[in-house]
């Protein structure tokens, strides 16, 4: 039955069909000893069986996951990754699972189960640096909790250097990978430092992060763009107008908004970006 919806990508199904397997198993598990069996033999008997239909436990989990991944509508896929999560709490997909489903629910603009599920994971998993960065980037954009969001930026930054790189990912990928992890903690850094009115503080960190960023037109035009905000307000308006003309320099939803900001600055010179 779960390969037959899996074949036909029913997430739903699979689901329903995932939580009977499950029942099934934690039945089997909990079942007593029939008569005349001592309860040690039946237990390693149960052992042997669970062990022996590892694989099919493994493909069930696995296909039910994939399914609910590729869900196109980002609440019902963080809805059923959810589902599954707590269907399967020791599946090994179990945490990926509340991971995607935490960057789904940002994805439907659904800030307060992002921050659950977030929160949720961190609490079994706090090295987490996709959550760490996910819940700093949030509450540091938001102007609130920026105590925690300055904790977790500075953690995630200090992950992205130490993390170790999964067989299946390249050399040249992990590379680029964790520049951009360490990137946006660092200007998650830089917005905690406007937000405390810390400019001098925030123009290092953005800077910092800028070159990290350069893989993610998004990501380094929001950066650039914030550093504007930075250098008006310690009154460096040519280094302003820099900082803007970089953001509208790629293309990002910070084009148009940088190129409406330069518009109400004074006129004048940029300055020469480092491109060091």
């Amino acid at each position: 039955m779960v390969r037959a919806a899996s074949e036909k990508g029913d997430a739903e199904k699979l689901l329903l069909y995932g939580a009977k397997a499950q029942n099934i198993l934690s039945s089997f598990k909990a079942s007593p000893a029939p008569s005349g069996t001592p309860a040690e033999t039946w237990e390693q008997q149960k052992k042997r069986t669970i062990e022996s239909n590892q694989d099919n436990i493994r493909y069930i989990q696995q296909a039910i996951y994939g399914g609910a991944y590729q869900t196109q509508d980002s609440a019902k896929r963080a809805d059923q990754l959810l589902r599954f999560a707590k269907t399967f709490p020791d599946s090994e997909y179990a945490l990926p699972a509340l991971g995607v489903a935490a960057t789904s629910y940002q994805q439907a603009q659904n800030p307060p189960k992002m921050l659950e599920v977030a929160n949720a994971l961190l609490m079994k998993d706090p090295n987490n640096l996709g959550m760490l960065l996910l819940v700093s980037d949030y509450y540091g954009e938001k102007g609130e909790q920026l105590d925690k969001a300055e904790s977790y930026a500075q953690k995630a930054a200090t992950l992205a250097e130490s993390v170790q790189r999964p067989a299946n990912v390249t050399e040249d990928q992990w590379k680029q990978q964790t520049a951009l992890q360490k990137g946006l903690a660092l200007s998650t850094l830089g917005q905690v430092n406007l937000q405390k009115k810390n400019n001098l503080q925030a123009v290092k960190n953005f800077q910092a992060a800028a070159p990290l960023l350069k893989s993610n037109d998004a990501s380094y035009a929001r950066n650039a763009y914030r550093l504007g905000f930075a250098f008006i307000n310690l009154k460096k308006i040519p280094d302003a107008r820099t900082a803007f003309s970089d953001a509208a320099s790629v293309s990002s939803p910070y084009k148009g908004p940088a190129q409406d900001k330069l518009k109400t600055l004074p006129a004048g010179t940029t300055t020469r970006r480092k491109t060091s």
